[in-house]
């Protein structure tokens, strides 16, 4: 254990307050930029879910035809972990159909809104771009 040399003082080891509140400040700084971001990517990736439960859909859907039965109508049920609705519905006939995955609590804020897609594989959104919103990826 070195000893202090009389007349020289001993050197700081701790951190000062200024030093500790710079460095809240950078992490502070560093997670408001990065947080919405996050946000954007979890509204992506729930929307993604949603878009492969509505495929998914229209497969059984198309079987269901194929196998010489009209295609059948459904009421809402929960997908992509509860944040969207999908609901399937049907003309008097039973020849033509049309998915719907609607956005449910926190993820009516995602920018493309209502997913849907059709028996003539037609994919729209409510809001943006469909080919962007559909985007599985």
């Amino acid at each position: 254990m070195a000893l202090p040399v009389a007349g020289k003082p001993r050197a700081a080891s701790a951190f000062s307050l200024i030093e500790l509140m710079l460095t809240l400040l950078i992490a502070a700084l560093i997670a408001s930029l990065a947080y919405p971001g996050y946000q954007r990517f979890v509204l992506r990736a729930y929307r993604a879910q949603a878009a492969e439960a509505a495929l998914s859909e229209a497969a059984r859907q198309e079987q269901r035809y194929l196998a010489g039965q009209p295609f059948t109508q459904i009421d809402a049920y929960p997908a992509a972990g509860g944040r969207y609705r999908i609901t399937v519905t049907v003309n008097e006939t039973g020849s033509t159909y049309r998915i719907d995955a609607a956005p449910a609590g926190k993820q009516q804020r995602d920018a493309c809104g209502r997913l849907s897609i059709d028996h003539l594989d037609q994919k729209t959104s409510e809001f943006g771009d469909a080919a962007l919103c559909w985007r599985m990826r």
